[in-house]
């Protein structure tokens, strides 16, 4: 479930504490038209990504029916992710939970009810893959790239670690036309298998850089930045679309992974929001398929 979404579940539970809760009688047969009355407030403000805005419940036959109000649709949706009771249409959720199997069909079927959506997880063979492209694919790219010297900002005579579209042949270095990576890597942030990779080279000790969005590879002057980048480099892969891992992999030239918050990474979240120095921050482990 993405960070930012509170299960209604949870939500509902906390009624009183929202001082929105009501209570009343609904005829099914005109639920949309009281549920505009009793519900459809002007909308409010705040963090709507995380609680509704108004949340009441109404007895339907006797039976509980929970509803929520949020701000938009996708709202909504985010909101419900993962709760198998918790139906959308358009800003309103519907908790289901606790009615009766007779009960949940009539109103699904007379609303005409969205059933929750849960987030896809990568199947095992995918982050396998993902893992492997990383250690067999980026890290002899990388090396390669760096030994060739392709690229030396300070004149030093020692090569800096590069980017994806430069280790793949898509922006040429010097003249030259490399072939490091596979053609996929053509793009700043390619997408493979469901997996988006990342890739962040040092802008200092405490800073990064990446490649811009098309592809262009931004340059230092000589300085600690440069001096880094002969040294180290780390890439991410995270799911595009699904839930799962995120995996990295840096100069060591070890795969470490944790499951994904839901967010794109940071530079440094392999290492605590430290600098280049640090060591895998607590909650990475070492990949082991």
């Amino acid at each position: 479930m993405p960070a930012n979404a509170i299960p209604l579940l949870i939500l509902f539970a906390m009624m009183p504490l929202l001082g929105a809760a009501q209570t009343d009688t609904v005829d099914l047969s005109d639920i949309e038209a009281d549920l505009a009355a009793a519900v459809g407030k002007p909308l409010g403000t705040g963090d709507v990504r995380s609680r509704p805005l108004l949340v009441a419940e109404f007895a339907v036959d006797g039976e509980s029916l929970k509803v929520a109000e949020f701000a938009t649709a996708a709202h909504a949706e985010l909101s419900g992710q993962g709760d198998d009771q918790l139906y959308t249409k358009g800003r309103w959720g519907f908790d289901l939970q606790g009615l009766s199997p007779a009960m949940r069909e009539r109103i699904v079927a007379k609303l005409g009810l969205k059933p929750p959506t849960k987030p896809k997880r990568a199947p095992l063979h995918i982050k396998a893959a993902t893992a492997a492209i990383l250690k067999s694919g980026v890290l002899p790219a990388m090396v390669q790239f760096q030994a060739g010297g392709y690229t030396d900002q300070d004149g030093n005579g020692l090569g800096e670690y590069g980017l994806f579209p430069q280790m793949s042949g898509a922006h040429p270095v010097g003249g030259i036309t490399l072939n490091l990576l596979a053609p996929a890597f053509a793009v700043a942030e390619p997408v493979i298998d469901g997996y988006r990779f990342r890739a962040y080279l040092p802008a200092g000790p405490d800073s990064a850089l990446t490649s811009a969005a098309d592809g262009d590879r931004p340059l230092l002057a000589a300085g600690p930045g440069v001096s880094l980048q002969e040294q180290c480099w780390i890439v991410y892969a995270w799911p595009d679309e699904s839930e799962g891992d995120i995996f990295v992999i840096n100069q060591t030239g070890n795969v470490f992974v944790r499951p994904w918050d839901g967010t794109a990474p940071e530079w440094h979240a392999l290492y605590g929001k430290k600098d280049w120095a640090a060591a895998a921050a607590p909650g990475w482990k070492p990949y082991r398929r």
